[in-house]
């Protein structure tokens, strides 16, 4: 079956490929944030989309190279590199994550020691947001489940600039 998008989706293929790879490589090095990681995205999701029209509209070649062994072993292969990389990406935390959860289960005692900080003072910052603090000895993440508050919300109230 032929589908007449041919004037469009090559051409869509080929900008949104050209920004998928760009924000892809920022990203593997660490050069962007936020917005960055939300365009390759959404721009991913416009490329699959092309992507498909183009499968479509090009059937036969596509199928074509599913019968070649050399270019099938070539499609297997990036299948197998992606699962695996999904796999062991999922396996270990990110060094960060460790970090967030070493803080989410360290006292309010421990997070003033870390900034140098008067017990007091974050204590005072909590309390001033609305939070009951029954001990210095609390973790953020207890804080947050008695306050029926987000981890985030707590992390943000103690480790504000004031």
């Amino acid at each position: 079956m032929l589908i007449k998008t041919r004037k469009w989706s090559t051409p869509l293929i080929l900008g949104s490929s050209l920004v998928v790879a760009t924000t892809g490589a920022m990203m593997f090095f660490h050069l962007g944030e936020g917005l960055l990681k939300l365009a390759h995205e959404w721009v991913g999701m416009l490329f699959l989309v092309a992507m498909v029209f183009h499968i479509l509209n090009h059937w036969v070649p596509v199928k074509n190279y599913f019968a070649g062994k050399f270019s099938l072993s070539i499609i297997a292969s990036a299948f197998i590199i992606a699962i695996a990389l999904t796999i062991s990406s999922t396996n270990s935390p990110h060094p960060i994550e460790n970090i967030l959860i070493e803080i989410e289960h360290s006292s309010i005692q421990e997070i003033a020691a870390l900034q140098n900080k008067p017990i007091e003072k974050v204590a005072t910052l909590l309390s001033s947001a609305g939070m009951d603090v029954k001990s210095h000895d609390q973790t953020l993440l207890q804080i947050a489940q008695e306050n029926s508050a987000h981890i985030f919300d707590i992390t943000d109230i103690v480790f504000t600039k004031k």
